[in-house]
This record gives C-alpha cells, structure tokens and sequence, in this order.
C-alpha cells in the first residue's frame, strides 16, 4: 500500500512542493514485475477506495490495510513536508519495528506480514473478514446539485461547498448488507450560520461552526439520501462547507487517536478569514 494517496488520474504538481508530480504513484511499479501496488484507481470509482481510508489515523488503517492482504506499506517520504518524520514515527511505534529505507532516502517501507499475523490470531474470522470489507468496500459519500466538491492534496474527507438552501448528500453502500457507521457531519462557516440535516433514516439535527452531528447509523444496501438546507441569507454572507465522515463500525475498536492525524500530507493554510478543515485547496474538479 502507497502512502501518500494520490489521486488518480492527475496532472502536474500535487504535493508541498515541486518534488511531488502526479503520476508518482507509478515509480515503484517501474522497478518491479511482480508486485501489486495500491495507486492508480480511478478517481470517484470502486477500485478508489484508498481515498475513504487515508484520511483516518494510523490506528484505523493498519488493521483494514493488513487484513485487506497488503504485505507492507511504501511511504514516499518526499510528498511530506517534515519528509514524512511524523508518519513514520508513528508507523514505528504502531508496528514496533523500524521502517527499510532505500539509499537516497525518498523511500521507506514497512514489513505488515508479522502485524497482519498477531491481528489474525487475535481476532475472530468474522472480525478479520469484517477488516478487509471495511478497506475495500466502504461507504461513499458524493455530492447532489447545490454542492461543490473542494479538494486538496493531502485532505480526502468529503468536503463540499453549500451553494444552494437545498441540496443533499448521497451514501452509495456497496455491500449486500447494511453498513454501520459512526458518522460525523460538520460546518466550517462564519459564526451563526446554520445547516439543517435530515438523514436517510429520518432523524434530524442542525449543525453550526463548533456545533457538528455525531451519531452512530446504519445505511442500507444501495444509495441512501442526506438531505441538507440552509437559508439563503446565511449562505450570502460567505461560503460554507460541509465536511463529512464515516468510519466503519469494524474499525471503531481500534480508534485510538483523534480522526486528523499524520498520513495525510498538510498544504498549510487556505488564506480565509476563518479556519477551513480543507485549507490549501487546490480546485474543484
């Protein structure tokens, strides 16, 4: 598995700076013949499922990642700011073993095959077939009419702009069997500015900057509708985004660190007048 997720396809520059291109993801592929590697998914599509996973800590990737079948994960160092320091920091302690780095020190690979077999002792066939569906088929959250998809190298969490009073979020379940997650819906706008929310299963909320909705759901076979409005008059004063996650309920044991952490390269900040949780976008597809 390749850390960081890039998205594929993509041109030109999409790291901190110049030393990160968009098919990057490519160079390992060029010096082996033998080894599967995670880049390359159509962007939006099934096989496009490291990008539902990149964004969580590392405590909520190892296990899905491992019981997935990957043998090892390839850090390019060079995407990251601090050349990845931070990440494989935490890698190391996660895995208890220290990570091979290649000569010129752009790379630095860690050995999963003992980790994914501790995991597999140590959990029940079910939980560690419950692992391996949570990477490769989870949730997908895309946007309806009157949303806006922002996008930023190094911030996957769906995060969208609010550009009508009504819209919706759709949820494609991919499974034959309801999903459960834990879901978290939040607003980054200017003070007072309020979404109200009423989700698939019909309950209701209204989130606010500080004021998000927490809740544990369950989402059925097939796609699921998040009905968002807003009054227009709120919408006028400035932008206003909408940032939502969900983690499987497979992965909830493992959580051990707050959702933001170390795997997801940063760009620094977006230059708004108020905190965005997806500062640095880049553009909107």
């Amino acid at each position: 598995f390749q850390l960081p997720y890039l998205p594929f396809p993509i041109w030109g520059q999409v790291g901190p700076d110049v030393r990160t291109q968009g098919f990057d993801g490519f160079r390992p592929s060029l010096h082996s013949s033998d080894l599967r590697w995670s880049y390359g998914g159509t962007r939006g599509r099934a096989q496009d499922w490291p990008a539902h996973l990149v964004d969580k800590p590392v405590p909520l990737i190892l296990p899905p990642l491992a019981a997935a079948g990957f043998d090892g994960l390839l850090v390019y160092r060079v995407a990251y700011r601090d050349n990845a320091r931070q990440l494989t920091g935490a890698l190391e302690r996660q895995l208890g073993l220290p990570p091979v780095v290649s000569p010129d020190r752009r790379w630095a690979f860690f050995d999963l095959r003992e980790y994914r077999g501790i995991l597999e002792r140590s959990h029940s066939p079910a939980t560690f077939e419950g692992l391996r569906v949570a990477a490769l088929h989870p949730l997908q959250i895309k946007p309806g009419p009157g949303l806006a998809e922002e996008r930023q190298y190094g911030a996957y969490t769906p995060t969208y702009q609010v550009e009508t009073d009504e819209t919706e979020l759709i949820a494609n379940n991919p499974r034959a069997s309801a999903q459960a997650v834990a879901l978290r819906l939040s607003l980054s706008a200017k003070p007072g500015v309020e979404v109200s929310v009423r989700l698939h299963d019909g309950q209701r909320s209204v989130v606010g900057a500080g004021r998000p909705l927490s809740i544990s759901t369950a989402f059925p076979p097939g796609e699921s509708r998040i009905e968002l409005s807003a009054n227009r008059s709120d919408l006028a004063r400035g932008p206003a985004y909408v940032v939502v996650e969900a983690i499987d309920s497979t992965l909830l044991p493992f959580a051990t660190a707050p959702t933001r952490d170390a795997i997801a390269p940063q760009t620094g900040t977006s230059g708004r007048e108020y905190s965005h949780p997806a500062a640095g976008i880049l553009s909107r597809p």
